[in-house]
């Protein structure tokens, strides 16, 4: 709860703004401004709705803020709610240890409306919040991807534990060939209608999910970023997909790979994908692919097979259960997720 004189609240204003830029500026001197559509973006528009609670001051200064992105997460074919914790900040102007003591009371706030089992005891940021508002959700699993210093700082007062090391790999381009079997390939073209399907009938036992309303939001709708898509198609039914984004490197660019999915048994689509990336690479004039994946996924050992190379990368996937049905043990054995489940893409 928050302490004698402060109060919490849950709408996004101009002071709420300024001090997220503050804080982000402190920790990093080139942090640019986040536009009106990118906030709106972040928060009204989510599908599963944004919550947050920020604490403040009785004058309505923010100390503390403290919120996520709901997103549906597979556990052996049940849909629960998972919140990536993003933008979550002490004010820059408050001293030390004040900061640690106005962070841990937000995060406290944030876990008592939001988290757990049974309704949802806060009221969502979100006007558009059909998982957390309409059916009164809370979050059964809440997760990050902080470099490890900064995890190591707020892990003892938020209760995450590590979930999953994170594991970047890289290829070059050209090295898989031009065969794609009986499947046919469309780069840009509209997210069918039978994805939902695929996926629910193809999904991992636990993982996050994907529907094209997720996509079409996560990608489509980022007025920060533009992307590709990959769509592998057989007899004209969705195979395979993926998602690219350019990033610089120095001189050079890479083809990042923030989205994949593959059924698990269809070797041909999983080849002819890696072919359809190299495709597109090509036409973009990227030297390389990228992408991410935990140390558990089963994909690690076949994208090796196929010429990736794995490193321990700089983040960790870290996280709370708050829930039996998702209990944080298999979650370190099992969840997968991409790039697009993260911050960082």
């Amino acid at each position: 709860m928050p302490g004698a004189g402060l109060q919490r609240t849950r709408s996004r204003d101009a002071a709420l703004e300024e001090a997220f830029d503050a804080a982000f500026r402190a920790l990093d001197p080139g942090h640019a401004r986040r536009s009106a559509a990118t906030w709106s973006w972040r928060t009204e528009q989510v599908p599963s709705g944004a919550p947050f609670v920020t604490l403040r001051s009785q004058e309505g200064a923010v100390l503390a803020h403290y919120g996520a992105l709901a997103q549906g997460m597979l556990v052996d074919g049940q849909r629960l709610l998972a919140g990536q914790a993003v933008d979550t900040f002490a004010a820059a102007e408050l001293p030390r240890r004040r900061r640690a003591v106005a962070f841990q009371e937000a995060c406290e706030a944030f876990i008592e409306d939001h988290c757990g089992v049974g309704p949802c005891g806060g009221v969502p940021a979100s006007p558009v919040s059909p998982a957390t508002e309409a059916e009164g959700e809370r979050f059964a699993f809440c997760y990050g991807f902080p470099v490890r210093p900064a995890w190591r700082l707020g892990r003892a007062g938020l209760g995450y534990g590590l979930v999953q090391e994170f594991l970047q790999l890289t290829r070059p381009v050209g090295t898989q060939g031009t065969a794609r079997w009986d499947l046919d390939l469309a780069v840009n073209a509209a997210w069918p209608s039978d994805l939902d399907e695929l996926f629910r009938r193809e999904a991992p036992p636990v993982a996050f999910e994907r529907t094209v309303e997720w996509l079409r939001w996560r990608f489509d709708a980022d007025p920060s970023a533009s992307s590709t898509r990959v769509l592998l198609t057989r007899g004209g039914e969705l195979a395979a997909w993926a998602v690219l984004r350019e990033r610089k490197e120095g001189a050079a660019s890479v083809g990042v790979v923030v989205d994949r999915f593959v059924p698990e048994r269809d070797d041909d689509a999983a080849d002819a994908l890696e072919s359809a990336l190299d495709e597109c690479a090509r036409a973009q004039g990227w030297a390389a692919l990228a992408l991410a994946l935990g140390e558990a996924d089963p994909d690690l050992v076949r994208l090796q097979q196929r010429g990736w190379r794995a490193e321990l990368g700089a983040y960790a996937l870290v996280g709370r259960s708050f829930d039996p049905r998702a209990p944080q043990d298999r979650l370190s054995r099992e969840l997968r997720w991409t790039l697009a489940d993260t911050d960082l893409a």
